[in-house]
């Protein structure tokens, strides 16, 4: 089991504190998604923790069940069949489904508790478990998003923002990807997303690095 998927593994088992944390984390999945669109609600995923987080959140937030099939390599295809209940979705977080442009309605980001920024650590919560990896730090440090829109990466940037957390833009492919290589970094992000058990685990790692380090000089 890689790194990354520990780590989603852990955050699905979390508790969202607050109803607008919920909602938050909830856009963050969506807006990553396949696609966020009244022709077309998806997104695809190898974890089943990952599928029913996202069914659950949405079906609890707006009254509508995601449904599930499978691919061919048994990945997890998680859409929204009808018109009416993607309408009754994009409704439901403040678009329309006819946006030129998709970008982020920060007008869903409540932030209850102002110190710590509650809504947007939920709404990276939501978009790591979409399009999140880690490397194992015992190999290197490494986090990065990997974003389809130039536009919601840039807005991206911004929410990290919000939180503290500053990293970097590259374009590969096409595809707008938002990394940072600093060990404190990624330790502050999965802090600020809920990842206890693997913020200790790197800070561990990176102290018996810095230990061997020490010894080799």
């Amino acid at each position: 089991m890689s790194f990354s998927t520990e780590i989603k593994e852990e955050l699905c088992e979390l508790q969202n504190a607050s109803a607008c944390c919920k909602k938050a984390e909830a856009l963050g999945m969506l807006i990553f998604g396949r696609a966020f669109s009244l022709t077309e609600i998806s997104f695809m995923t190898e974890l089943n923790c990952v599928a029913a987080r996202y069914c659950s959140l949405i079906y609890d937030l707006v009254g509508v069940q995601p449904v599930i099939s499978y691919s061919k390599a048994g990945n997890h295809k998680v859409r929204i069949d009808t018109a009416e209940e993607r309408k009754k979705v994009l409704n439901f977080f403040g678009y329309t489904g006819k946006e030129l442009s998709l970008s982020i309605n920060f007008g869903n980001f409540e932030n209850s508790d102002e110190e710590e920024n509650c809504c947007y650590a939920a709404f990276v919560r939501g978009a790591f478990l979409i399009c999140g990896n880690i490397t194992n730090p015992e190999k290197e440090y490494h986090l990065e998003f990997n974003i389809s829109r130039i536009k919601l990466a840039a807005e991206f940037i911004t929410v990290l923002k919000e939180i503290n957390l500053n990293m970097k833009t590259l374009t590969r492919n096409s595809t707008q990807l938002i990394y940072c290589k600093e060990s404190e970094t990624i330790e502050d992000c999965l802090g600020k997303i809920g990842a206890t058990k693997s913020f200790f685990f790197l800070m561990e790692t990176r102290a018996i690095k810095q230990v061997k380090n020490k010894i080799n000089r």
